[in-house]
């Protein structure tokens, strides 16, 4: 009785070097999930107006004229490859083991988790800019459509979110809201570890802006887009 014990004893930890082999310490693994923004707005601005007509006038505003403006807030002189980017962290839960006839299989997955950041990179310029942005998502609730496989895995999952933007420097100034939706995005980072994270897509945006060179009502697409993890 007691070799039988022993020999489980020595299985189990065969088993458990087995799974620790297999799988990377998180300190070895990325730490932050990287999103790119792209800005596709149009302003509606008051235009020329006469005694007996008045007119209006529609200025752009991408990604470009945001990231300039960033700039002359913070004394940065950014080139046409700046990005806007959204840097989130990934928390990774323990290990899960399975055992199938005999084989030992571990998956760590990872999640993001707490407030992003926000920075522009240029380069080797990177510049926090988190203080001129603010994203607030507005309902309280989950709603989503998913589709699992028969192990109960997701093989599809879609959030769906009203969210607020606010971006506020002298430059530049608006505010609105939009309706969101955020597929997953799943990313192998080594055998058995799978990243979680997901694309922002707004699929219609509507705001003010009321400070800096533009005065008027917004209108258009947003989009924060998996860019890499690090």
């Amino acid at each position: 009785m007691i070799k039988k014990i022993s020999a489980l004893l020595l299985l189990l930890e065969a088993f458990r070097l087995t799974a620790q082999a297999a799988t990377p310490s998180t300190s070895s693994l990325p730490t932050n999930f990287i999103q790119s923004i792209s800005l596709q707005l149009v302003a509606v601005t008051p235009g020329k107006s006469t005694a007996s007509s008045g007119t209006v006038s529609n200025l752009t505003i991408t990604t470009k004229e945001a990231i300039q403006a960033i700039g002359q807030a913070t004394t940065n002189r950014f080139s046409a490859q700046a990005q806007l980017l959204v840097v989130a962290g990934i928390y990774y839960a323990p290990p899960i083991l399975t055992t199938n006839n005999g084989k030992v299989t571990t998956n760590t997955f990872g999640y993001i988790v707490g407030t992003p950041s926000f920075q522009v990179r240029d380069g080797t310029n990177i510049v926090d800019v988190s203080g001129f942005i603010t994203l607030t998502t507005l309902n309280n609730n989950t709603i989503a459509s998913y589709s699992q496989n028969k192990k109960g895995l997701y093989t599809s999952y879609t959030t769906y979110r009203v969210r607020s933007l606010n971006i506020s420097n002298t430059a530049l100034a608006f505010s609105g809201q939009g309706f969101v939706e955020s597929p997953t995005v799943d990313i192998t980072v080594a055998p058995g570890v799978i990243v979680y994270g997901y694309d922002d897509n707004w699929t219609d945006f509507t705001g003010v802006a009321a400070n800096g060179v533009v005065n008027g009502i917004l209108q258009g697409t947003i989009s924060a887009t998996y860019l890499k993890l690090e």
